[in-house]
């Protein structure tokens, strides 16, 4: 199976707390994690790693920041990244991983073992390990995506954080229809991992180079709880600025393999 290289932690086992941002049928998971930023008033360090994956040697990053954005960083331009913040560069107190790319066509449950192995190849060693939080959109019928609220999904005895209580729980009868996100799912049930997901109703984009503003608060609704969770500032303006480089499609197909499934 293919897995991963890159840098976790230099100095020692992590104990961040590890966030997932996918390229859903939004868009909203990978940009809203693009977007966060550490407090103004925090002393925290923020480091950027690409992360290569046997299996993407023909992914290409969906968002990207325009030549002309004054944000000073060309991070978003790797498909696969590992964003940490910490007060030391080397022992991260949040690590995001954005997977900014779909992943090739029945690449779908090789990305989730390598995502999720990675995860627990680098955990600290603890009796009682952080859950994995996973930020996506679904589409979720019946929803308005422009006005519903997020909803909230413990796995393995998941304990939401603090910031999340509040959220509804999401609908037993939820199909996921993300060949990828519902790999992850798989995954995390079989390894018996902690993870909390949180989800946004969401909806597909119709083009690439075009106005994206429809889909900006489906991000924005994704990335203000997810900051608010980790102790992060979501800036909308950088999502914003964050533009699609090409139009991706999520892949929505009914697997045989079982990667459609229900919650």
């Amino acid at each position: 199976m293919n897995g991963f290289c890159g840098i976790f932690c230099s100095a020692c086992r992590s104990k961040s707390v590890v966030v997932i941002g996918t390229c859903d049928i939004a868009g909203a998971g990978a940009r809203a994690l693009l977007a966060l930023q550490a407090p103004a008033s925090s002393n925290l360090v923020r480091t950027v790693h690409t992360l290569q994956w046997g299996g993407a040697e023909k992914c290409r990053a969906v968002y990207k920041r325009p030549s002309t954005a004054s944000t000073g960083s060309a991070d978003s331009d790797a498909p696969l990244l590992l964003v940490n913040y910490g007060r030391l560069a080397h022992a991260p107190l949040v690590s995001l991983l954005v997977v900014n790319t779909p992943a090739a066509s029945g690449q779908d449950p090789a990305l989730a073992h390598a995502l999720l192995q990675y995860i627990q190849s680098h955990a600290a060693a603890s009796a009682t390990p952080k859950p994995v939080l996973l930020a996506c959109a679904l589409r979720m019928a019946g929803a308005d995506s422009k006005g519903a609220f997020p909803y909230v999904l413990a796995l393995n005895a998941a304990e939401p954080p603090q910031a999340l209580g509040g959220l509804q729980p999401l609908p037993g009868s939820t199909r996921v229809l993300d060949g990828l996100l519902a790999a992850l799912i798989h995954c995390i049930h079989a390894t018996g991992q902690p993870a909390v997901c949180l989800v946004v109703p969401g909806y597909k984009p119709s083009r690439a180079n075009v106005e994206i503003d429809p889909l900006l608060p489906v991000t924005s609704r994704l990335g203000q709880h997810v900051a608010a969770a980790l102790g992060l500032v979501y800036d909308e303006a950088i999502a914003g600025q964050l533009m699609p480089s090409y139009v991706w499609q999520a892949d929505l197909r009914d697997h045989s393999g079982g990667d459609i499934m229900y919650l």
